[in-house]
């Protein structure tokens, strides 16, 4: 199984959530720059068993998430980048009725868990 972490992107700081096998999470609070980009891989690398795949998803959201992506991306680790609509839609069907940075970190994750989105990739 893979494990998934949703990351809820927002101009200063990086909501992350890790859905757990057993289907429990990990939730942590990360500077939106590098300092918490590296921060954020030490406690992904943490928690995830050597030799297990990980995919991380987040939202597009304007330019705030493209440093973040691209720094995943260069360590190796498989990225998606999403359309907000789709996550939004799934919220709903899922029923969550409270909105909060941790509370869509977590939504990403069980997004990422469920549908597989497709792998982002740097472009030229």
């Amino acid at each position: 199984m893979i494990w998934s972490v949703g990351i809820d992107v927002s101009k200063a700081k990086l909501d992350a959530a890790l859905l757990r096998v057993d289907g429990k999470y990990r939730s942590k609070v990360f500077a939106n720059d590098v300092s918490g980009f590296q921060h954020l891989l030490q406690w992904i690398q943490t928690h995830i068993p050597p030799g297990e795949a990980v995919q991380v998803c987040m939202e597009a959201t304007g330019a705030y998430h493209e440093a973040l992506a691209l720094f995943l991306f260069d360590h190796g680790v498989a990225v998606s980048v999403v359309n907000p609509l789709l996550v939004k839609r799934f919220i709903e069907a899922d029923g969550v009725r409270n909105k909060t940075d941790e509370g869509d970190a977590k939504c990403l994750a069980r997004f990422c868990r469920l549908t597989a989105p497709e792998l982002w990739e740097a472009r030229l």
